[in-house]
């Protein structure tokens, strides 16, 4: 990142509200924000009692889980880099797309199936729009899949995307198993982030 463009963005993360009060309350980052605002609207939280926390890490949509949910979840967390530990919360440092992860999310919901997907993956972006596009909607289409066999019936499904080649595609492939869809931005989502996420629920 060139010099110039680096205190540029320094300068807007410092003077961020979010930023601001994420610091003041104690989350861990400025994301907690917006899946607060997703719950306010859609409530998917309070009642959920296993949830998967997918792309956790540093931790504060699990924080924001552990606050809003009306009973202790049985609640897991993953992440690619290691996440602090909370109270509340198991952590697995893992590729959600290795079969050993997989059998590590089986075996602690001992098979059950998951009230609560929540997934705030990012792809690495190699600056390269056609690449990273691609690699975006391939994190959909995984959760999308993972959704499939792992979900309970009356279960819910929220995921971080961006805007762009293939979203209204992957848009798609959601309809097609989901009956209810709701594309949110949030107004902590920076305005010039194309991130959006889907929130699915109802099974076709």
């Amino acid at each position: 990142m060139p010099n110039k463009t680096k205190k540029k963005w320094l300068k807007e993360f410092v003077a961020d509200p979010y930023v601001r009060a994420a610091k003041k309350i104690g989350y861990r980052s400025r994301a907690a924000f917006k899946l607060i605002e997703i719950d306010e609207h859609l409530g998917f939280i309070r009642n959920a009692r296993n949830i998967l926390d997918i792309g956790s890490a540093p931790g504060s949509w699990t924080q924001v889980i552990l606050e809003r949910a009306k009973k202790k979840p049985k609640l897991l967390a993953i992440d690619l880099i290691t996440m602090e530990p909370l109270d509340g919360a198991h952590f697995i440092e893992g590729d959600i797309r290795a079969e050993d992860t997989m059998k590590k999310i089986s075996s602690y919901f001992k098979n059950e199936k998951i009230d609560l997907i929540l997934s705030d993956m990012s792809p690495n972006i190699s600056g390269i729009r056609e690449v990273d596009s691609i690699r975006v909607m391939e994190l959909g289409e995984l959760v999308l899949e993972f959704s499939i066999d792992n979900l309970s019936d009356k279960g819910n499904l929220a995921l971080k995307t961006f805007q762009g080649k293939g979203f209204t595609q992957l848009i798609e492939k959601f309809k097609k198993v989901y009956k209810n869809l709701a594309v949110k931005k949030p107004m902590s989502s920076r305005s010039d982030s194309s991130e959006i996420y889907v929130v699915a629920r109802d099974f076709k």
